[in-house]
């Protein structure tokens, strides 16, 4: 199951739902039928307004839709309430979101909070292996739970934007290109270079010294399939959130699927606890040696000697 069709197995007609920042993709529109509460930090002229400046096609910007709930996901449960909507939701979908939230621990518990007893949480989530945070250190529980006693520090926007300028990575392809993000199909770890770090550095002295804080708007949060899994774990452990992963997908192209659901409070025994964090710290190792060099020239060496292997056997005799 691709990631995208994860998301939409978590979309019902029949019920209520919430998609963050469909953009001009979305997918569970208005007009089709669904009984969506769309939110976004932008309301539908401002979007239209991006739209049409980035030069996408007029169908492409006739997708977008009437923004309902404006405001940083962050703070869902927040937005929702304070916008009269009481009931309860029976799913919620976000592609690309959550990387970017300055809380998602915060954006994690309203959707607990929102979802019925029987609701589904549907999130697409971009691999940090295949894309420009692939040079960055993965998102940990103490770097969540700092970010949230920082959140009014009106310069965490400058840090963040320095951590993510000063590794940001591309890929050089064959043709000379160079990718923000590809798959794991066109990496090539030789390939996957970082700039100069120096101009971050200026831009963020800058900022500290003129008492001018940024604004940023990328990427926060990094995760792998695994790592991703390990957080969530941690968040339900610790009472944080009251969500479980029901499916985990593996990445194709640049992300994955992930879909959640309710879950009761959960405290698990120490051995227990540690044997699953244990392995899944061990699944993220793995993860990230599948993109190292070293790895890469192993299984070109092993794909040789299967084919010298091969070619070298003698045929059964007819």
């Amino acid at each position: 199951m691709t990631p995208h069709e994860l998301l939409r197995s978590c979309i019902s007609r029949d019920k209520a739902g919430i998609e963050i920042g469909p953009w001009c993709s979305p997918l569970a529109p208005k007009r089709d039928g669904y009984r969506t509460t769309v939110v976004d930090v932008r309301d539908l002229e401002q979007l239209r307004t991006m739209a049409e400046q980035r030069g996408f096609p007029a169908e492409k910007v006739a997708n977008l839709e009437a923004v309902d709930v404006i405001g940083d996901a962050s703070r869902l449960h927040e937005l929702v309430r304070s916008a009269g909507i009481t009931s309860g939701y029976g799913w919620i979908i976000s592609s690309n979101n959550i990387e970017h939230l300055p809380d998602a621990i915060g954006f994690l518990s309203s959707c607990g909070e929102l979802l019925e007893p029987d609701g589904l949480l549907g999130m697409v989530v971009p691999d940090k292996r295949f894309c420009f945070d692939r040079y960055q250190p993965l998102t940990t529980l103490a770097g969540m739970l700092r970010a949230r006693a920082s959140l009014a520090d009106p310069f965490e926007p400058s840090w963040t934007a320095f951590q993510q300028k000063s590794l940001a990575a591309l890929l050089v392809a064959p043709d000379g290109s160079r990718r923000h993000a590809w798959s794991l199909e066109a990496d090539r770890p030789d390939a996957v270079a970082v700039g100069d770090c120096r101009p971050a550095f200026r831009t963020l002295s800058d900022s500290l010294t003129d008492n001018a804080p940024e604004t940023f708007f990328g990427h926060r949060w990094r995760f792998t399939p695994a790592s991703f899994e390990l957080f969530v774990l941690d968040l339900r452990a610790v009472g944080l959130i009251a969500l479980e992963i029901e499916t985990i997908g593996v990445t194709v192209g640049t992300g994955f699927g992930v879909r959640m659901k309710p879950a009761p409070k959960w405290n698990p025994g120490a051995d227990e606890f540690s044997e699953r964090r244990t392995a899944l710290l061990r699944r993220v190792e793995d993860e990230l040696a599948v993109v190292s060099a070293a790895y890469r020239r192993l299984q070109d060496e092993h794909d040789r000697l299967k084919a010298l292997l091969a070619a070298s056997e003698v045929p059964p005799p007819g």
